[in-house]
């Protein structure tokens, strides 16, 4: 099962490493640009830093089996609740640009 992470995390970096050099040769990415997307990326690691150390302290009083239930549900709930947007059966639809 390892060996079938990796294998899918290699794919998915070589294709975004695909994507980006495709981006910069065909003129996709200008200099500006470049550097508004730093100065976003940075925001995104400095968050992703701090935010990692949460969920540490937010598991550690449930089960592990708990846990995984707890997520799987949220992961089946939010693309409900998306698709219901969407469609325009959810009353927050309107509220929602997109």
């Amino acid at each position: 099962m390892i060996g079938t992470v990796n294998a899918s995390e290699s794919l998915i970096t070589l294709a975004v490493s695909i994507m980006f050099i495709v981006a910069l040769a065909s003129g996709h990415l200008e200099a500006e640009a470049l550097f508004d997307a730093c100065e976003l990326d940075a925001g995104l690691i400095v968050g992703g830093v701090v935010a990692a150390q949460l969920p540490d302290g937010w598991s550690r009083p449930y089960a592990g089996g708990t846990l995984l239930r707890l997520v799987g549900g949220l992961i089946m709930l939010l693309p409900l609740f998306q698709t219901a947007q969407q469609v325009g059966l959810s009353e927050s639809s309107k509220r929602i640009p997109f």
